[in-house]
């Protein structure tokens, strides 16, 4: 499995980071300027906004928090892209 991260800034989602599910492990590629971000998602957990989910989400449970991702987020200047199968058009998700 594999997710990717895309930010919006000045007008134009660029991805920043891209997770991947391989053998039961998270391995994370991304951006420098997305360094801080990353490494709170991995060591605190990520909770997607507007979810009836309590509790963060860890890379302990790799596959939860692959699915986490993916869950619905009321969060306007990031989105989430599941790139495991390739697409016909790959880019930036739609708004």
């Amino acid at each position: 499995m594999s997710v990717d991260l895309y930010f919006r800034g000045s007008g134009t989602w660029e991805r920043v980071a891209q997770f991947r599910l391989v053998d039961g492990q998270i391995g994370v590629v991304h951006e420098p300027e997305a360094a801080d971000l990353i490494t709170a998602m991995l060591t605190e957990g990520y909770r997607p906004t507007g979810s009836d989910q309590t509790e963060p989400v860890t890379i302990e449970t790799p596959a939860a928090f692959m699915t986490a991702l993916m869950a619905p987020h009321e969060a306007s200047y990031y989105r989430f892209v599941d790139t495991t199968e390739p697409q016909a058009a790959p880019g930036p998700p739609v708004p």
